[in-house]
């Protein structure tokens, strides 16, 4: 799937002349950026820069409504299909926060050290969060538990506006596209093993990784590159799906099966009263929404354990 200004459109990995994809969903005046899947239960969510909020829809397009409203900027969404959470990136309040799916219980993990955090990306699995920051003086790749603890930096060198981000789950690789380097590049998830994938990849936006080939979207280009996962010489383009029209922004996989993997959240909701958030080793946080006095959640969370 992928956003395009004012459409989402889906698109067969293997394109043919008789299925090149279509537009899911037209909502006129927006600006689509970020889309990510639930895979679980098989909607998507997409950020909107222009009306400011994270919207929902299921696959075929349906059911569409507004989730989360009264943001800066968001850009980067990214969904926690076993917890049932939502995690994004909003480049005009300079914030990381997390909901629910449905965008209750909102609570903002990050505002410091940020200045234009873009893609965001999750491991649920194993309890990890990843962003890039495209700051100009100081571009960046961080990883925090899921919960917001022990945030550190990944990469800090030899960046220029790090845009796209993926993982790859089985190897434990998150890759990034780079727009002013136009790399496509990889570290293991402590920031170690350094690799170059791609080194012509243009002026990249969006970054994902199926069946062991790079995808990402191009602004210079309206096709869609791709690249084997060694590098080596680019294969042959895609072509966008007709009935859309400008620069492709975000682009996400719509799996047939969710990724396999369990954390502590996922049944019950961790026994937690408001969000559940993961952490590695099976671990997770029982975390307070902004909209609730934390003293008064603790005594709720209190009265729950009696």
């Amino acid at each position: 799937m992928m956003a395009r200004g004012m459409n989402i459109m889906d698109m067969p990995i293997r394109p043919t002349n008789t299925n090149r994809g279509k537009p899911t969903i037209y909502i006129p005046g927006q600006t689509a950026i970020g889309v990510d899947v639930d895979c679980y239960a098989k909607f998507f969510y997409w950020t909107d820069v222009s009306g400011k909020t994270i919207s929902k829809a299921r696959f075929d397009g349906t059911d569409s409504e507004v989730v989360v409203s009264g943001l800066g900027s968001p850009e980067g969404v990214s969904v926690d299909w076993i917890a049932r959470n939502m995690y994004w990136t909003d480049s005009g309040l300079d914030h990381i926060e997390v909901s629910k799916l449905d965008g209750t219980n909102r609570k903002t993990l990050f505002d410091t050290d940020l200045i234009n955090p873009r893609a965001i990306v999750v491991d649920p699995g194993r309890g990890y969060l990843f962003w890039s920051d495209w700051n100009r003086n100081a571009p960046k790749i961080e990883r925090s538990n899921m919960d917001g603890t022990e945030r550190k930096i990944l990469v800090d060198t030899d960046l220029g506006l790090p845009n796209g981000l993926t993982l790859d789950y089985d190897q434990q690789r998150v890759c990034w596209a780079d727009a002013e380097t136009h790399l496509i590049e990889c570290v293991d998830y402590n920031g170690r093993s350094r690799r170059v994938v791609y080194d012509e990849a243009g002026w990249a936006f969006d970054l994902v990784y199926a069946n062991n080939i790079f995808y990402w979207s191009d602004w210079d280009q309206k096709v869609l590159p791709n690249v084997n996962e060694y590098g080596g010489v680019a294969n042959t383009p895609l072509e966008l799906p007709p009935g859309g029209n400008g620069r492709v922004y975000g682009i996400t996989l719509a799996r047939e099966q969710c990724p396999s993997g369990n954390n502590a959240c996922s049944l019950n909701n961790g026994g937690c009263r408001f969000l559940c958030l993961p952490t590695p080793n099976g671990g997770r946080s029982c975390a307070c929404p902004d909209d609730i006095n934390e003293e008064e959640c603790n005594r709720i969370g209190l009265l729950l354990r009696k």
